[in-house]
């Protein structure tokens, strides 16, 4: 197999038309034809399910579908990584981070370093995600630092820069009062996705205050969960993140000593950041 021939593939797969797909490539019909009669002649099975131009991944290929996006990403990665490794570093930020920073603290930091005098021409390269997706990433090489929750890892160095309250989120005509945890646990709840970081901070807490909680609903972050809410699906315990402001909800105490959430400014204990990243880095932590 060849990187064109996964490359081929990958862009066959999305769009089901081979006139579409070799003019999305800048090929010939009939070379990307050749290619993939020759990519299932060595793998010794048909890929796709034929009407006429038309394409549609069988079971065989979507199983080979899923290998193909792995090797894909994982060889642009280490291409970002090698990058990174380069000259350019001097004047390029890479960050990851959870997606609420987006709406006001990271854009107000990425301003007021770039306002100071010599960082005029630095560059961020930016990408939001989940902690156990963008810590992962990191070790890849695809970011020089994270603005992330706490992850137990003992290759990372994490040190707080923000405090985020916890609070019940509840549709915006609620009124709710919450005397007890015991309360909170008989709610119609939506939680994080189990891997992320949230999920298992919210999982403590359910330990720490003897109650079990069950989610009707999962969704990846405070966006998704803000909008569930604001339809009725029930009720979140999320950060008091500025991105609810743009939802139909309502922000709540919870019973008992405060929860918060902090998020960490994350590297690697075995790589530096140089360059510009290690100015950003120390202006953060500043």
């Amino acid at each position: 197999m060849t990187l064109n021939q996964l490359t081929y593939f990958r862009k066959l797969a999305e769009t089901r038309h081979m006139g579409r797909a070799a003019e999305e490539l800048l090929i010939s019909q009939p070379s990307l034809s050749v290619a993939m009669a020759r990519l299932e002649e060595e793998l010794g099975l048909v890929l796709f399910d034929r009407a006429g131009r038309r394409m549609a991944l069988n079971p065989d290929g979507e199983i080979f579908l899923e290998h193909v996006q792995k090797i894909l990403r994982e060889m642009e990665e280490t291409r970002l990584h090698m990058l990174s490794l380069s000259d350019c570093r001097r004047c390029h930020i890479r960050l990851g981070c959870v997606a609420p920073l987006f709406d006001a603290y990271l854009p107000g930091k990425m301003r007021a370093f770039l306002n100071l005098p010599g960082n005029e021409k630095v560059q961020f390269a930016l990408d939001a995600g989940q902690t156990p997706e963008l810590v992962r990433r990191l070790k890849n090489g695809v970011y020089d630092m994270l603005l992330c929750s706490r992850w137990e890892d003992d290759g990372l160095a994490q040190t707080p820069v923000l405090s985020q309250e916890l609070v019940l989120l509840a549709p915006a005509d609620h009124m709710i009062s919450l005397a007890s945890w015991q309360e909170l646990a008989d709610l119609p709840l939506i939680g994080y996705e189990e891997q992320s970081a949230m999920a298992q901070m919210l999982e403590h807490i359910a330990v720490s205050e003897q109650i079990a909680l069950s989610f009707a609903y999962r969704a990846p972050n405070e966006e998704a969960i803000a909008a569930l809410v604001s339809h009725g699906f029930g009720f979140a315990v999320v950060p008091r993140v500025t991105t609810l402001q743009h939802y139909d909800v309502s922000c709540h105490p919870l019973p008992g000593s405060g929860h918060i959430r902090q998020i960490y400014l994350t590297t690697l204990k075995n790589r530096r950041c140089t360059g510009a990243a290690r100015r950003f880095m120390e202006f953060c932590l500043s």
